[in-house]
């Protein structure tokens, strides 16, 4: 029987880590392992950390957004890791820069994207020291009692959305008061705001290309910071946009907090909820919001989560969307920009057969295929390929 370490921090205001690391726990317990939990926010946490490498009894280890690698990177440099290190990144790579930067070769190092072309990017903050793996978001494997099957036309929520506030005007500024980098951050800004083929580091790349500038992610920490509060300002002016397109509906947006910008007669602002409750509140909702974070090749949790509670995803399309999930069998992909999207929501609502076909058919491909059970099978095969190259 292979015992495994999952280590994760559950303290914080973001509990979706906490829930992303129970969810993979289980996953991993009903697939046979026997699993060491490392909570880092328990004294003892690093203590039995230590205690689990010196006896030798683990396969390997998951790092939730990397957690526990810095503890590890003696082992990891001077070759004294017993097992791979498997570090399970949700966010962009240039958020955990400061912690992967390395300047030798790991090979018990593994790291993971939940975009492809987070991976892809991998190399452009992080020298080469490790190996990548792309394994997409996923939605809790668990049965969840709360849950009542539900017909659509019988849910009282019409469009629900959640997800975090930016203040989008904040993060501008950002750039908007360094006299070098604004023409440069406005270019890519522009060209990056409604499309869902590229990167933000290719679109960033091909604008400093064309003005003759060459650079180095790693090196350059001012161009680091400003992509972040650019893709904060993406995400989050999106968000505001299709809010404001679909604000005469009577649409409940959980968030940290409310953007009075954003006239309605029937939107509803309420405070963010804890990852049950928002199980439940999809569970009694029609049609489920969602607004990509900078997501070109990927999924994410909310989206998944929302379609296997049985509500119907009115989601961004991206490429990963389209190549794995088919419109308006499993979900409704719209265009950020699309200027029509009021009425194609509101012929939605109207037919709730449609709605419930969908709803039925976007459930049962989740279950099947983008679950964290489906996630733990393809970490522990991620593994074990890279173990047996050696």
């Amino acid at each position: 029987m292979q015992h495994i370490a999952v280590i994760y921090n559950a303290g914080g205001s973001y509990s979706a880590i906490r829930n992303f690391s129970l969810d993979l726990v289980s996953a991993f317990r009903s697939l046979g392992f026997v699993v060491h939990t490392i909570d880092y926010v328990q004294a003892e946490a690093r203590e039995k950390l230590e205690q689990l490498l010196d006896q030798n009894v683990l396969s390997f280890l998951v790092g939730m957004n990397g957690m526990g690698i810095e503890q590890l990177y003696e082992r990891l440099y001077f070759g004294h890791m017993p097992a791979p290190f498997f570090a399970y990144l949700v966010d962009h790579p240039m958020h955990h820069v400061k912690f992967f930067n390395f300047f030798s070769s790991f090979p018990n190092l593994i790291v993971s994207c939940v975009d492809q072309t987070h991976a892809s990017d991998l190399a452009k903050f992080f020298n080469p020291a490790h190996r990548t793996a792309f394994i997409p978001h996923a939605a809790s494997h668990n049965t969840h009692p709360f849950l009542q099957p539900c017909r659509v036309a019988d849910r009282k929520t019409a469009i629900l959305f959640a997800g975090s506030y930016t203040d989008v005007e904040a993060c501008r500024n950002e750039w908007l008061a360094d006299p070098y980098y604004k023409p440069l951050m406005e270019e890519i800004m522009e060209a990056g705001l409604y499309q869902y083929k590229e990167s933000l580091l290719t679109i960033a790349e091909n604008v400093f290309h064309r003005q003759g500038i060459s650079f180095d992610y790693r090196r350059n920490k001012r161009v680091r910071e400003l992509l972040v509060q650019l893709e904060f300002y993406l995400r989050g002016r999106r968000r505001n946009e299709v809010l404001e397109r679909l604000a005469d509906f009577p649409i409940q947006v959980y968030s940290d907090c409310r953007n009075r910008k954003i006239a309605g007669k029937h939107i509803r602002f309420c405070p963010a909820v804890d990852y049950s409750k928002l199980f439940q509140l999809y569970g009694d909702t029609k049609l489920a919001l969602n607004v990509f974070p900078y997501v070109i090749y990927g999924g994410h949790d909310r989206l998944f989560n929302s379609m296997m509670s049985g509500a119907v995803a009115l989601t961004e399309r991206n490429l990963f969307l389209e190549e794995h999930f088919i419109q308006e069998e499993h979900l409704v992909m719209y265009d950020a920009s699309d200027p029509d999207l009021a009425e194609k929501v509101e012929l939605l609502l109207t037919d709730t057969d449609k709605l419930e076909y969908i709803s039925n058919q976007g459930k049962e491909i989740v279950k099947q295929q983008h679950t964290w059970l489906n996630r733990a099978r393809e970490i522990a095969r991620s593994v074990l390929s890279f173990s047996s190259r050696g």
